[in-house]
């Protein structure tokens, strides 16, 4: 959904019919493992990204202090794609690759989000099918940190 709303939906994509994001207004924060097309399309088109390596250099306090001044007061839409976490915390992911964000750094991620204008939230990408073990443990992740956004807009409400 992203990308087709970044405005590259393939022809007879179910999302080819909604209006696209300014490709400006995108941010994207732990990218790893990317195909050389993707690259392409990020440099090409400018989006803003925060791939691990700047995370991990930067420290992800600072990279969050900057995507909250770069939102500034405008609504805020997440789509957390649970495979920016770490392999070993997700294995029930289409795409797990290793030396992505640890629970400290998503909930800092979260709790800076919250902080912002934030509209709508949205958390993909978990397919516990592709467990090996029957953990459960990418659903276990993706309720933790839904418990900890939900702590973060609950402590952020302004008083009544």
């Amino acid at each position: 959904p992203v990308n087709a709303l970044l405005g590259f939906a393939l022809k007879g994509d179910p999302f080819e019919q909604f209006k696209s994001l300014p490709k400006t207004d995108v941010v994207f924060i732990g990218l790893r493992d990317l195909d050389p097309e993707e690259i392409n399309l990020i440099e090409r088109e400018d989006i803003k990204i925060y791939d691990m390596e700047t995370v991990r250099r930067m420290g992800i306090d600072q990279v969050m202090s900057e995507v909250r001044e770069f939102v500034g007061d405008d609504q805020v839409m997440c789509s957390y794609d649970i495979d920016a976490m770490d392999s070993t915390l997700c294995p029930g992911t289409g795409t797990p690759v290793a030396d992505g964000l640890n629970m400290d750094e998503a909930n800092v991620i979260l709790s800076e989000l919250c902080k912002t204008n934030l509209r709508s939230f949205e958390l993909v990408e978990i397919n516990v099918d592709l467990e090996q073990d029957n953990s459960l443990k990418t659903m276990k992740l993706g309720e933790d940190l839904l418990r900890v956004l939900f702590q973060n807009l609950k402590a952020n409400q302004p008083s009544a």
